[in-house]
């Protein structure tokens, strides 16, 4: 009798695990959801927000030492909305643009003092303003393709963190968030001509956040069009114009 009454104990005893289970999923996890849901989604917003933003800035500085404030990244082509994301005013919470400015500032923003910049918590020593300056000028007189490129890969590495703000604002904030749109791609990738030139300085400066190009020591780089030239110049480390420390990258026109 032991041995016959030992499958139906197993099949009882399997039957109220499953029951258990199914317990579990349908009722209990659910319900620990939506508290977790109803009390956390703003902290949870936050940190989307914040990983959006320094992930971008990341992405940007891999490929081109683009040292961002939070203000200028949110401005540039890369960030995914028209417009920063507004507080909460339904719930009196702010969607991460102080958690964000935290994160820039201790995680991504250089550390003038140390020369070191710290991305994803792991510190990387960053170039000699100078070397960063010839690579910055390498970089701007890439052209429009590279630069349009690196604004499709810096969107599709934050896409699944843009759809997901934007759904936790629309359900819980009663308003919708705007999509930037992507940066018209000009007709030329280098400029062939001095109009194309001076569009092109406006177009990048406009893509990357910037009111102008800046250098390494982050001053203002002084461009000139000449007659087959375009010409960016950084004053160098003393910051002075006309010096032999003066850092200069010439574009000949007409390279297309």
């Amino acid at each position: 009798m032991g041995r016959r009454s030992l499958p139906i104990w197993i099949l009882s005893l399997s039957a109220t695990c499953m029951i258990g289970i199914l317990l579990l999923v349908v009722v209990l996890i659910p319900l620990e959801w939506r508290r977790y849901e109803t009390t956390q989604w703003i902290k949870l917003g936050d940190t989307f927000h914040a990983r959006l933003i320094v992930e971008g800035v990341q992405t940007v500085y891999e490929r081109v030492p683009i040292l961002y404030s939070l203000a200028a990244y949110q401005r540039s082509a890369f960030y995914p909305f028209a417009h920063p994301v507004p507080p909460c005013e339904a719930t009196t919470m702010s969607m991460g643009c102080e958690t964000a400015q935290n994160m820039v500032i201790f995680r991504v923003t250089i550390v003038q003092r140390e020369r070191r910049i710290i991305i994803s918590s792991q510190p990387k020593n960053l170039p000699a303003a100078e070397k960063r300056t010839r690579q910055l000028f390498a970089s701007y007189l890439s052209g429009t393709r590279w630069w349009y490129g690196l604004v499709q890969q810096v969107r599709a590495n934050t896409h699944e963190r843009t759809d997901y703000i934007r759904k936790i604002v629309s359900k819980w904030c009663g308003y919708s968030v705007t999509l930037r749109p992507m940066p018209v791609l000009p007709s030329y990738d280098l400029p062939r001509t001095p109009e194309e030139g001076r569009h092109y300085i406006r177009w990048l400066s406009e893509l990357i956040g910037f009111d102008q190009l800046v250098d390494g020591w982050g001053q203002s780089v002084r461009w000139e069009i000449r007659k087959s030239y375009i010409v960016l110049c950084s004053a160098g480390a003393d910051h002075q114009w006309d010096t032999a420390d003066d850092v200069v990258a010439r574009l000949r026109l007409g390279q297309n």
